[in-house]
């Protein structure tokens, strides 16, 4: 075995770890943007580089997935092999570190808190905003925040919405907010009996860890844009609105996209109705015009 030193490539001050394990979860990619460091300092042979598949979020062998009767529900581990030079290409007989997957959260937060954050944690916010994700058959199985299901309008984007002073349907899942540069809270209420790994684009907030009732770090939260949701339970995240326009809150495994399970955020309205809409920009709708005409 050997130790892994963990760097991040971002500016977020976390300091490096030694580490023997790393929790990721889909779309995770200020987790996995890190440059890694293995110290060869074992012996010379070969040893089991392992990639454990946990299965939490869709029960194995469930026909929630299209995969479930596959072989990739057989072997849930996947496996390299790190060989040093001069070793025998034989298959390596290493044990593997013990590893907790059975409650499918992220790595610890305790060790990816930044040394300080600029701006500082907000510890009050000048607008709050509560999205339930939920699942529902209706008839067919559809993803919900609020009770709606996100339907992408292709041939009315919102950006054009905003800058014109169009209105949204409540298909749309548009929440609006025009607080720039205060602080903005959004509570996550996961309903389900299942994770979800949210992404909020654009942005990355501080958020205390999910709990069963509302309890805040403001002293060294984590820092990340893409966070796990437990199961059944509220996770609440805090962002500065610094950065007008429109910018999806989703669930990052696609499917759960395709479903619906997708909110727009509209940052700064007032802010975000000066701009204009770039020419090459509007020719994409005319592109998409032309392909439904």
């Amino acid at each position: 075995m050997a130790s892994i030193w963990l760097r991040t490539l971002k500016s977020y001050g976390i300091p490096e770890l030694s580490i023997a394990n790393l929790e990721t979860n889909t779309g995770q990619g200020d987790i996995v943007h890190k440059v890694i460091i293995i110290n060869a300092d074992q012996q010379i042979g070969n040893y089991w580089i392992r990639a454990n598949m946990s299965s939490c979020s869709i029960p194995r062998g469930s026909p929630d997935t299209i995969n479930y009767n596959t072989r990739v529900f057989d072997n849930m581990n996947i496996t390299g092999i790190l060989r040093y030079e001069g070793a025998p290409e034989t298959i390596p007989t290493s044990e593997a570190y013990p590893a907790d997957l059975s409650d499918c959260t992220d790595h610890d937060p305790t060790t990816l808190n930044p040394v300080s954050l600029t701006p500082s944690v907000p510890t009050d916010y000048a607008k709050r905003l509560l999205l339930e994700i939920s699942v529902r058959a209706n008839p067919v199985l559809v993803a919900l925040i609020n009770n709606s299901s996100m339907v992408m309008d292709f041939y009315h984007p919102s950006n054009e919405k905003v800058i014109e002073g169009a209105g949204f349907v409540t298909s749309d899942n548009a929440y609006s907010y025009d607080v720039p540069n205060q602080p903005v809270e959004i509570i996550l209420n996961n309903t389900e009996r299942r994770t979800h790994p949210f992404h909020l684009a654009s942005e990355e907030g501080s958020y205390s860890q999910p709990l069963s009732s509302l309890k805040y770090d403001f002293n060294n939260p984590v820092f990340r844009d893409t966070l796990t949701l437990k199961e059944q339970s509220l996770t609440a995240i805090r962002y500065y609105a610094d950065n007008p326009g429109v910018w999806l809150i989703h669930c990052h495994i696609e499917w759960h996209v395709e479903m619906g399970m997708v909110a727009q955020l509209i940052e700064s309205p007032s802010e975000f109705k000066k701009l204009t809409i770039p020419k090459d920009v509007l020719e994409l709708c005319n592109v998409k015009d032309e392909e439904n005409s």
